[in-house]
């Protein structure tokens, strides 16, 4: 697997935790959670929050937004 694919599917996977984590526990996954759940590095892990982190701002910003008229 090339390297810019492999960061795609472990942000891919990192979605899918942080969702499930999310769906019982009410708070967004930890990179320390999420670093045991995907067997990475702690580096890793924290990159990838950081990412979910990011996108999820992004989202927010972009609906609040489209609601101002």
């Amino acid at each position: 697997m090339e390297p810019g694919a492999r960061e795609q599917d472990l942000l891919h996977r990192a979605r899918a935790e942080d969702v499930l984590h999310w769906q019982h526990h009410r708070r967004p996954i930890s990179a320390a959670t999420l670093r045991e759940r995907l067997h990475v590095s702690a580096g890793t892990a924290r990159t990838l929050v950081t990412q979910l982190r990011s996108d999820t701002h992004t989202k927010i910003e972009e609906t609040a937004g489209g609601r101002r008229h």
